[in-house]
């Protein structure tokens, strides 16, 4: 979902064509217009840990399952012709994104789990 969101909103400022991909970066720079996204560690959030206990009914069953309370830390990579600056420019779009959406939009993340290998999440 994150990857969508930025790919959804690199217009008006860049004009050209961009992969967006969820993967590692590469070892070598390219010269193609790239960004990628990168879940690199995931920890416990202490903070947000009990927050959402489980409820379970008098009988005992159980009513609503607990979330977990994870931070996903993420390295996202711009690449791109270096003589127009298009690593730095797509970062700049990266960034510009990333505040005016500081939540994932919940439209964005059913998009997101309809893709083949997310089905069912």
């Amino acid at each position: 979902a994150l990857a969508l969101l930025i790919e959804h909103n690199l217009q008006p400022e860049i004009d050209m064509q961009v992969a967006v991909k969820t993967e590692r970066p590469p070892a070598e720079a390219t010269d193609d217009a790239t960004i990628t996204v990168f879940l690199y560690q995931v920890t416990p959030n202490a903070s947000r840990g009990n927050d959402d206990l489980p409820t379970r009914a008098p009988d005992g069953t159980l009513l609503k399952r607990p979330t977990a309370a994870l931070d996903l830390h993420y390295l996202i990579s711009a690449y791109g012709n270096e003589a127009e600056l298009v690593g730095q420019r797509l970062i700049g779009c990266v960034v510009r994104t990333l505040h005016e959406f500081p939540v994932l939009p919940g439209e964005l993340i059913e998009e997101a789990a309809q893709r083949p290998y997310l089905a069912g999440s």
